[in-house]
């Protein structure tokens, strides 16, 4: 996602400026465009998304997935996808770790979350 928004800010002659948060604008950003993607992570490891409630695993193709991974580490357990694919499993792809705060923010400045109550 960066190189490809590094990429087009150059072709449309964007500066560019450095951010100490690039990874939370990058992420929030996200959460903007895909606020029905958003997913809670469940006692067993699935994540049930607040858009539709359907209950999912991240993709095992993901660096989130498996014990060691970047969500398991994070007190939230809050992610982002960009698309559920159903097989003989429900998976979820592309995946994000972001901050619950976000989601409750975003919700205070009038998001249109079907759903997307967060239960502490």
């Amino acid at each position: 996602v960066s190189t490809q928004s590094t990429g087009i800010c150059k072709k449309q002659g964007i500066q560019l400026t450095s951010s100490k948060k690039w990874k939370e604008n990058v992420v929030r950003s996200l959460l903007y465009g895909f606020a029905g993607n958003v997913a809670h992570r469940q006692p067993d490891g699935s994540y049930v998304s607040v858009g539709n409630r359907q209950q999912g695993k991240i993709h095992p193709s993901s660096v989130l997935s498996g014990n060691q991974s970047e969500a398991s580490k994070v007190e939230n357990d809050v992610i982002v996808f960009n698309e559920m694919v159903v097989t003989t499993a429900t998976y979820l792809r592309t995946c994000s770790v972001m901050d619950k705060s976000w989601l409750q923010q975003q919700q205070g400045e009038g998001s249109n979350v079907e759903g997307g109550v967060v239960e502490g």
